[in-house]
């Protein structure tokens, strides 16, 4: 990799010391010359003073006072095998569980059994795509129908892990240097008899693949291996420990199989080696579930946290920050706001201390509740706070008139109706509202910028760390399209600049405040945002995209090659990556340089026209006319939107 791609390295002792402590000298100077400029305005307006290192940096893991002894940061995981001795039947119950299904390598029995019967392709977006199993091998094949009928072969990657438990359906990953990306392929089991179909969100953009972070993987599998000084890249192995497991509800188990494989007797009433959630307060309870099932419209890691620092026994909101839209007028449905849904139900706000309403109420994490049994199960659970032989307040419709609305007199067919989920395709979800009639969305859909924390007002809550957290929740929602762009830029840099003042190592508050500077058209400040994450984090590919995207809007053009070339290499399986990197060098005329990069780009996106086109541009240059000539063929074969434009082009060239 490039030397000059990267910052210098410290020189050590003897060689070219004595230029540093020129330098340092110079430094000095400088900054005594500023101080005497700047120091009276600095008494009129100081700056705000540095936060203190104690209220992000301290881990709550270590400043946990509670009893359980397995939050403490230095006790280890031990996987579920370590579980599975003692508790089999836990355990066998466990594995038929959706979350016990979450995530599988695609060699793993259950990864065939998932996919059911039927056609093994399916055409989307002008593409035909089919599924190709060879025994434990998979892959994903797309083909573009030419103009006399054939297939013309696109990217073909190879799956290596199925991710959904199948209860609805379930897409794939493939990894590529350490990177994921999510296939445009997805198998739906509420199609009939299931089927395949596009990847939700799928569109021209993500044909090759769609870039997975480890947020998206934080709710789908146990825990991801991040590689340090990456952004979403990760460590061979990926995972740790496949699907959802026991330690993500229960925390690390190994101080818990060691005392009882020792034989310790348990003091006291619970063992509290382990936690159970059973035994927690009703918010740090809840705090267990919420991990995954209270997605808020953005959720932002707590400075300092790392992506999977929560344990069990810990409030959620002491390393996440998750932000809602005013629950009191929100009543837009997603699959995914079930807590904040639970939250508007009376049966939720009408109780308290041990009785407190709570995720575990209805759904034990341990059993899989089957069509068969749905019914009763969840009348049980009604009946634990309305029984009349218990002298508690029942339906107060009679049961032949509910039977007539629902013949199994089923509770939640009535008071939980299903209704089509807005933010997954082919899926549904039930309204956790518990309402006492069915009710259509009403009430009014506030602005993003109107957006709260979820835990407002609870401990660790408030604060200019909080004031952080919104200023990057609102550049997301700006980049979601959830809100009107130039107010929330605008917001989130007034929010994020005195974050900055007081913490300038903060990676993620220099890329996103580089990315509401772009939005308001300030290119200069943006780029030099973005160059201070990158100061930080060389290797950060997502600054890297956006610095050499800016850099080439202020007409930087070397500085935008600077980037685009180390980006590259950072992260080589992008095929976006290699075609903006080949078309600037092609446009500065560097086309030797351009041409393994061409090439590249055309074999990672062999169905793209403009790859193609540059391959031929490349052809001309050095005088393989012929070999142009076969290209422009294929290219007509695919038959491109622009395509007499192309033969324009084509013949101008030939001349």
């Amino acid at each position: 990799m490039p030397a000059r791609d990267f910052p210098a390295p410290p020189s050590g002792p003897g060689g070219r010391s004595h230029r540093w402590g020129a330098v340092l000298l110079g430094l000095a100077l400088l900054a005594a010359l500023v101080g005497l400029l700047v120091l009276p305005r600095w008494r009129r307006n100081p700056p705000p003073p540095l936060e203190p290192a104690s209220e992000a940096a301290v881990d709550p893991r270590a400043r946990y006072a509670g009893p359980y002894r397995n939050v403490r940061p230095e006790v280890a995981y031990v996987g579920d095998s370590a579980c599975t001795p003692c508790h089999a039947k836990i355990a066998r119950s466990y594995a038929q569980h959706p979350m016990g299904r979450s995530l599988f390598p695609i060699a793993h029995p259950e990864a065939a059994r998932l996919e059911g019967q039927g056609p093994t392709s399916f055409a989307a977006l002008g593409r035909v795509f089919r599924v190709e199993r060879k025994g434990e091998r998979v892959w994903h094949h797309q083909a573009l129908t030419g103009a006399g009928g054939e297939l013309l072969a696109g990217p073909s990657p190879e799956v290596h892990y199925v991710i959904g438990s199948g209860t609805r359906g379930h897409s794939y990953l493939t990894e590529c240097e350490g990177y994921l990306f999510q296939t445009p392929v997805s198998w739906y089991a509420s199609k009939k008899k299931g089927g395949w179909d596009a990847s939700p969100g799928l569109h021209e953009a993500n044909l090759t693949g769609r870039p997975v972070t480890g947020a998206c993987l934080f709710c789908h599998a146990n825990r991801v291996r991040e590689r340090e000084g990456y952004a979403d890249r990760f460590q061979t192995p990926v995972f740790d420990g496949y699907r959802i497991g026991c330690e993500r509800c229960h925390g690390p188990g190994e101080l818990h199989v060691r005392e009882r494989t020792e034989g310790r007797p348990v003091e006291g009433d619970h063992d509290y080696t382990i936690v159970n959630p059973r035994h927690l307060a009703p918010a740090l309870r809840g705090a267990v579930c919420e991990q995954c099932h209270l997605a808020g419209e953005a959720r932002v890691l707590r400075r300092g946290r790392g992506l999977f620092d929560f344990r069990p026994g810990l409030p959620f909101q002491e390393l996440w920050t998750v932000f809602v839209k005013d629950l009191g007028e929100d009543k837009h449905r997603k699959a995914v706001n079930h807590v904040e849904q639970m939250y508007l139900s009376k049966c939720f706000q009408s109780t308290s201390g041990d009785k407190k309403l709570g995720c575990i109420t209805c759904h034990n994490p341990h059993v899989r509740v089957g069509e068969d049994r749905r019914v009763e199960h969840y009348r049980e659970a009604c009946r634990q706070c309305h029984n009349e032989a218990k002298g508690q307040r029942s339906c107060s419709v009679a049961p032949a008139k509910r039977r007539r609305t629902s013949p199994l007199d089923s509770c939640i067919d009535c008071h939980m109706p299903r209704y089509a989920a807005s933010d997954i395709v082919h899926t549904a979800s039930t309204d956790h509202r518990i309402v006492r009639r069915s009710l259509a969305p009403e009430g009014r859909h506030p602005d993003a910028l109107s957006v709260v924390n979820f835990y407002r007002g609870q401990a660790g809550t408030g604060g200019p760390e909080e004031s952080r957290d919104l200023g990057l929740a609102l550049v997301r929602l700006m980049a979601n399209g959830k809100t009107t762009p130039e107010p929330a830029a605008r917001r989130a840099v007034g929010l994020l600049e005195p974050a900055l003042a007081r913490a300038p190592s903060d990676v993620d508050a220099w890329e996103h405040k580089g990315l509401a500077l772009r939005v308001l058209r300030r290119p200069s400040e943006a780029l030099g945002a973005f160059e201070a994450a990158l100061a930080l984090s060389p290797f950060h590919a997502r600054a890297l995209v956006n610095a050499a995207e800016t850099a080439r809007e202020t007409g930087d053009v070397e500085r935008a090659l600077r980037y685009r070339r180390r980006l590259v290499e950072v992260s080589p399986c992008v095929a976006d990556h290699r075609g903006k990197l080949a078309t600037l060098l092609a446009a500065t005329g560097a086309w030797e340089e351009a041409g393994p990069h061409a090439r590249e780009w055309l074999r990672l996106d062999p169905l793209n026209a403009q790859a193609r086109q540059l391959r031929i541009a490349l052809l001309f240059r050095t005088g393989k006319k012929e070999d142009a000539r076969a290209e422009m063929n294929v290219l007509r074969r695919q038959r491109p939107a622009n395509l007499a434009e192309l033969e324009a082009w084509f013949e101008k060239h030939l001349r």
